[in-house]
């Protein structure tokens, strides 16, 4: 399936988050960044969520909300 987004640069950080996810490379965590400036973006925005919520610390739910 093609995923798509309102701006070029959402749509290279959710490539850059599944590669750098399955990689264990830092780049996955450009997701938070790019989830910030384009809050209207659903699939950007839940994958930040997930980025927070693998901390597994009592913070990551209230650091996940906002997505």
């Amino acid at each position: 399936m093609e995923t798509t987004a309102s701006r070029p640069e959402t749509l290279q950080a959710i490539n850059d988050f599944i590669h750098g996810f399955l990689s264990y490379q830092p780049k996955a965590a450009g997701i938070i960044a790019a989830a910030d400036a384009d809050p209207e973006g659903p699939l950007v925005n839940a994958y930040a969520a997930l980025l927070w919520m693998f901390l597994e610390h009592p913070i990551a739910p209230s650091k996940a909300r906002p997505y």
